[in-house]
């Protein structure tokens, strides 16, 4: 290669660096505009947002928005709900502008107030990272995200819960005609250990919780209650599409739909694979959560259709419903629940 060969193809790199530097920047600042237009809008629907510092970084390849102590919340102050984190760092990439990237680790806060009082709950992690996206006319389309090693609790109380892992994905799927659903949620949580001190019938380990959901119908905006009366009466529900439960010996599968009854009280029907059901049953007894009779009921019942397993553990399928405030199985009343209040 030539001295002139070799003097064009530096200039030209040049060239392409200045003008790859000079697009980073507008962009950068487009993109701190962008964010700053989201904030003031926000306030104007009258959301409470506050931070201290809002940074772009991320030459050459990524723009990253970074913002310290950002708060967010519902009612003057935050009044009403009240979200606090220490930073919270969102990613793009210039060639995915609808792709947002998003890590938050560290301590979080969530106040809520209810009937009168207000309750803070605390999550602390050494791990949070999600994507955001965006459709082209930057609507919300999804948010996955993934968290590890956390603890869970309530300010002004010692008690936490540990969790090893959890990933949930939050999806708005296009609205089209009729039975496509509203929302869809699925998570999969990996090894809960319950507070201290806490009485749980299995155990204070809970092995997984899994779960694939779908929200029938719009729950409308306004009170918690109005809406959920609204819903209800335009056939609102819940598809369980799956869900798991593995804690000590149980192990339950299942699918089905939930709803709220005219009382506003939840009801549903399921059908449950569970294994690990005489040791449960036995636990629940224990506890005084089921009665001596009921549990033995079941059990009989739930020992006339089980079948093997691979594992050669017994495995029943069978009938879960929730209505009038009671669980049963099959014929058998099971439990009572306690009343949902809702004002």
């Amino acid at each position: 290669m030539t001295r002139r060969q070799i003097f064009l193809v530096l200039a030209a790199l040049l060239g392409a660096g200045a003008l790859w530097t000079g697009a980073w920047f507008l962009a950068a600042g487009q993109a701190r505009q962008a964010a700053l237009r989201w904030i003031e809008a926000k306030r104007a629907q009258g959301y409470y947002v506050q931070y201290t510092a809002l940074a772009v970084a991320g030459f050459p390849f990524h723009l990253r928005l970074e913002l310290a102590d950002p708060e967010f919340g519902a009612g003057e102050g935050g009044k009403d709900w009240l979200w606090r984190g220490g930073a919270v760092s969102v990613r793009i990439a210039p060639w995915s502008p609808h792709r947002l990237g998003v890590m938050a680790p560290g301590a979080h806060s969530l106040a809520l107030a209810r009937r009168g009082t207000r309750s803070t709950y605390l999550l602390d992690a050494g791990w949070i990272d999600g994507t955001i996206l965006l459709s082209a006319d930057w609507d919300f389309e999804s948010v996955t995200a993934s968290l590890r090693e956390a603890e869970i609790g309530i300010a002004g109380r010692p008690e936490r819960a540990q969790i090893t892992g959890l990933d949930f994905e939050f999806r708005v799927p296009p609205q089209g005609g009729g039975g496509a659903p509203t929302a869809e949620l699925s998570f999969s949580l990996d090894q809960l250990g319950l507070p201290d001190g806490l009485e749980a019938p299995f155990g204070g380990n809970i092995g997984k919780l899994q779960a694939d959901l779908a929200l029938m119908g719009r729950i409308p905006p306004g009170p918690l209650k109005d809406a959920l009366e609204d819903w209800r009466a335009q056939g609102g529900t819940v598809e369980v599409r799956s869900a798991a439960l593995v804690w000590s010996e149980l192990s339950l599968e299942g699918d089905g739909s939930a709803a709220l009854d005219r009382a506003l009280q939840p009801m549903g029907a399921f059908a449950v694979r569970v294994s690990g059901y005489a040791q449960a049953f036995d636990a629940l007894v224990a506890a005084e959560l089921v009665r001596p009779t009921a549990a033995a009921t079941i059990k009989v019942l739930l020992n006339l259709i089980s079948q093997p397993g691979p594992d050669g553990a017994s495995r029943a399928t069978m009938p879960l419903t929730v209505q009038d405030g009671e669980v049963s199985i099959g014929p058998a009343i099971l439990m009572a629940l306690p009343r949902v209040r809702w004002e």
